[in-house]
């Protein structure tokens, strides 16, 4: 009897072109100002009424506390790109049937210590144990809330603008990586180095300290470096905004031990999952001084290219236009 040999798809998020092919062209929605779109890392029902949903994640070698915690700030940095506060959420917990009750109560526990510091309700939810849930996905979270200030949009966007970025590429995937890989030969004080650093990961005080302090003009963008990495989210932004990207790769902020054990694994910093890492579009005439708060809170940030002109939607690393595809290998490795 001949096996059927069952098709293996790529892992992860869609990419791009397969978004709009085979899910956002069957979108039609009618109340909806801000849809689903390459991007844009949030939504609007109405005029103000601004929804997100991501993956939720547990990766037990972070720990159950820093794991939920990372979970949460994962799907709240998402909300924070609209440059607004959530007001609640809901939640599906979806667990493997190892995970001991103990262990589910200190995750949720962690989970909601941390909504009721951001001051979220908690609305309705689902949880269980099944079968076929894995580790690192746990289910998904929905946030939502209203617009009490004007939404960060790329409809502001205009050629001359300054692209600043936060934080180093690459760093959720070494520093999540190095957890399930600690004895990786050669590179063990690397990956103590790199856990020592793992609060990088955590952005969203980050991000409120410059809602706070800068207006809605002067930022205009934001946009995390998640799946796909560095790249992706270039290429999503030049989608979103429909502009070119002009931008000089030495001025990009590097992290030694995210570059050192990232190539210990074969993996490119620029192409791998980033949170901890946000993309920022702000006016030429405001981007030095937002650069410097930064620096100034210890925060790796850089003034890395600026916004070109409305042609092609391209990415152009040191005069060179890169592909508008991209495949992130962070899930492949997790998984060996």
């Amino acid at each position: 009897m001949k096996l059927e040999q069952k098709p293996f798809y790529d892992v992860g998020k869609l990419s791009p072109s397969k978004l709009e092919e085979i899910i956002l062209k069957h979108i039609k929605n009618r109340n909806s100002s801000v849809s689903p779109s390459i991007g844009v890392d949030f939504g609007i029902y109405g005029n103000d009424l601004i929804l997100t949903t991501d993956p939720l994640s547990y990766h037990r070698p972070l720990g159950t506390e820093f794991g939920s915690k990372f979970g949460f700030n994962v799907i709240l940095t998402d909300f924070l790109t609209s440059g607004n506060l959530p007001e609640f959420l809901t939640a599906t917990l979806l667990f493997p049937t190892d995970v001991p009750d103990l262990e589910i109560e200190l995750y949720w526990k962690t989970f909601t210590d941390q909504c009721y510091r951001w001051d979220i309700d908690i609305v309705t939810g689902h949880t269980g144990r099944y079968s076929s849930a894995s580790l690192p996905l746990i289910g998904s979270v929905t946030m939502g809330g209203r617009a009490h200030r004007m939404v960060y949009s790329y409809s502001n966007v205009k050629e001359g603008d300054s692209l600043i970025i936060m934080g180093y590429p690459g760093i959720q995937a070494a520093v999540i990586l190095s957890h399930y890989n600690m004895g990786l030969p050669g590179m063990v004080n690397t990956a103590r180095k790199l856990i020592s650093q793992r609060d990088m990961l955590l952005v969203t005080n980050h991000m409120k300290f410059l809602m706070d302090n800068f207006s809605h003009n002067e930022i205009e963008f934001m946009h995390d470096v998640t799946e796909g990495g560095l790249y992706g989210a270039l290429n999503e932004i030049a989608l979103a905004s429909s502009h070119n990207l002009n931008i000089e790769s030495q001025k990009i902020p590097e992290n030694e031990h995210v570059t050192a054990y990232l190539s210990a694994l074969s993996l490119d910093p620029w192409s791998v999952t980033s949170e901890g890492c946000i993309l920022m579009g702000v006016q030429k005439e405001a981007a030095e001084e937002i650069v410097a708060s930064l620096q100034g809170k210890n925060i790796p940030s850089a003034i890395v290219g600026r916004v070109g002109k409305a042609e092609s939607n391209s990415v152009i690393i040191d005069g060179k236009a890169i592909g508008k595809e991209w495949k992130d290998p962070y899930w492949g490795a997790l998984k060996q």
